[in-house]
C-alpha cells in the first residue's frame, strides 16, 4: 500500500517513466483571438489602427508593409529621424531615386551622401498612405548584422517623421504600432 501511495504522488510525466511508459504531449491548440485591450478601443475610436509588429531577436520590432505593391520588411525606429529604404529594396521596386544635398549618418556611423524617393501607394495594417517620402541608403552593415543573428534582413526603417506625422502610438505589451 505505501508503494502505491508513493507513485500517486508523482506528476504524470514521472509515473510514465516509472512504470515505462511514454507520455505524448497534447497537441498545440490554436491560438485563440485575444479581445481587444481598452487601449486599442480608445486608440480605434480616436481613428488610429493598429498594426501587428514582430519583436525580433535582435530587440527591434519589425512591420510588414506593402509598398507600390510589394511586400517590405521594416524596423519601427523612432530614433531614425526620417524613414529609411534599403538601396536594394529601392531597386526592387524600380524607384525614380533623386539626389540630395543633405548627409546622413547613424550614432557612431559615417556620414553618407543621401539618396531620395517617394513611395506612392503604402499599406500598412488597414492603413493607405500616399506619397510617402524616403532617404535611400545603403542598409548592408545594418543587414549584415541582422544576418549574423539569424534574423530576417530589413528593408528599411519607419522613422520619427512618418511616426510623429501619423501620431504614433506603441503598445509595447502587444507589441502594436498604432497610426492614424
Amino acid at each position: 500500500m505505501r508503494f502505491l501511495t508513493s507513485i500517486l504522488r508523482l506528476s504524470p510525466s514521472m509515473l510514465a517513466l516509472t512504470i515505462g511508459c511514454t507520455m505524448t504531449p497534447p497537441r498545440p491548440t490554436p491560438a485563440t483571438p485575444r479581445p481587444p485591450t481598452a487601449m486599442h478601443l480608445l486608440l480605434r475610436d480616436h481613428g488610429y489602427v493598429g498594426i501587428p509588429t514582430r519583436r525580433l531577436r535582435s530587440g527591434h520590432y519589425q512591420a510588414a508593409v506593402n509598398a507600390d505593391g510589394q511586400r517590405l520588411l521594416l524596423i519601427v525606429d523612432s530614433g531614425a529621424s526620417t524613414s529609411v529604404l534599403d538601396n536594394a529594396s529601392a531597386v526592387r521596386l524600380g524607384l525614380r531615386l533623386r539626389s540630395s544635398r543633405s548627409r546622413v549618418s547613424g550614432l557612431g556611423a559615417p556620414s553618407q551622401r543621401a539618396l531620395s524617393a517617394t513611395l506612392e501607394d503604402v499599406r500598412i495594417g488597414g492603413l493607405r498612405l500616399d506619397s510617402v517620402p524616403v532617404v535611400v541608403l545603403d542598409l548592408s552593415p545594418v543587414n549584415q548584422s541582422l544576418q549574423d543573428e539569424g534574423i530576417e534582413l530589413a528593408d528599411g526603417v519607419i522613422g520619427a517623421d512618418l511616426l510623429a506625422q501619423r501620431g504614433a502610438v506603441f503598445d509595447f505589451t502587444n507589441g502594436v504600432l498604432y497610426l492614424r
